[in-house]
């Protein structure tokens, strides 16, 4: 069985100590976190196959609130399919900036 590779967090040299692996959550709250907006295909190329769970989950443990709207993006079959993009601002976006000692930037 493979090992997927998740995201290493690099935490501010005061709290410094080891580079942490981080899991499927982590791994996609630092990305939202980096001001990254994503949908399920998008999604999937970073390991996580069920977004919309994802941000459920995301949004209970760490009580933010993901931004979303419905886009349509191509799909293998030559066709449009309708998804969500989720994305993270205001506070939200600070609340996860701070969990990885990111700036407080947002970045379209």
């Amino acid at each position: 069985m493979k090992k997927k590779k998740g995201v290493t967090q690099h935490t501010p040299k005061s709290k410094q100590s080891n580079n942490i692996k981080l899991g499927k959550e982590d791994s996609m709250l630092h990305h939202f976190a980096q001001g990254k907006r994503l949908h399920r295909f998008q999604a999937e190329h970073l390991g996580d196959h069920c977004l919309h769970t994802t941000v459920s989950d995301l949004q209970s443990k760490y009580v933010i609130f993901f931004d979303r709207v419905r886009v349509k993006v191509p799909n293998r079959f030559g066709t449009l399919t309708s998804v969500t993009k989720y994305w993270l601002t205001g506070d939200n976006l600070l609340k996860a900036q701070k969990r990885f000692g990111l700036g407080s930037k947002e970045v379209a």
